[in-house]
């Protein structure tokens, strides 16, 4: 299952007691469902977590990245479109819950350490398939062995894109058509190894003792 979107929050030492910790997660509870209803046309899996502290709120929003109206495109064209509109909801969506979780945590703008809409894979998919329509508009102009150097790159990073997607989402975008480059089956893979930067660990504020938490998964049905 595709992890859609985020809303992620952290503030300045924020400490609670278990029971408005409680209280407070039922209302991102709430607030979740109610983004879920407003920006996704299909059911989607909630997770909400809060860690008390540095209050740490991270809501993950997860579903199916491209639903039936996806069957209706076979296109690189059809397959950004629909990358486009979940990139769209994705934001809305944490705009939504960031927004509303400060107003109920009643915190001052400067108690806001962070805040993030994360696009996830919509995100990730987006960039590739961008890439892609960059290199079919362009495929002319390269020699042979640029374009075949850049779609061993494109496919393996494509891959690594569509982890999360289900065995019909994947064949769905398998099996796009484009004007100039080959079949998606015929790109070379081996050569290529794609190397990640390094992540910095970013250090954390720690409180004595056990940190309060605070975990709910949900379905939202439409």
């Amino acid at each position: 299952m595709a992890q859609l979107a985020e809303a992620y929050v952290r503030l300045r030492p924020y400490y609670v007691s278990e029971e408005q910790l409680a209280r407070l997660g039922n209302a991102t509870d709430e607030l979740a469902r109610l983004g879920a209803l407003e920006f996704y046309e299909q059911p989607v899996e909630i997770a909400v977590e809060l860690v008390e502290g540095t209050l740490l709120t991270k809501v993950t929003l997860a579903g199916t990245m491209f639903f039936t109206a996806f069957t209706g495109y076979a296109s690189i064209d059809g397959a950004i479109n629909t990358t486009e509109k979940l990139c769209k909801s994705a934001n809305l969506f944490g705009d939504y819950v960031c927004s509303a979780f400060i107003k109920e945590a009643k915190v001052k703008p400067e108690q806001v350490e962070r805040m993030e809409r994360r696009l996830k894979t919509p995100g990730k998919l987006r960039r590739v398939l961008r890439r892609m329509e960059w290199l079919d508009m362009n495929a002319t102009r390269m020699s042979k062995e640029e374009l075949e150097s850049e779609l061993r790159k494109t496919k393996l990073q494509l891959e690594k894109a569509m982890k999360d997607l289900d065995e019909g989402e994947q064949k769905a975008l398998e099996n796009l058509e484009f004007r100039r480059l080959p079949p998606y089956r015929n790109w070379p893979t081996r050569g290529v190894d794609l190397i990640e930067a390094p992540r910095v660990a970013v250090p954390r504020p720690v409180r004595a003792g056990r940190r309060l938490e605070y975990h709910n998964t949900f379905t939202v049905y439409r």
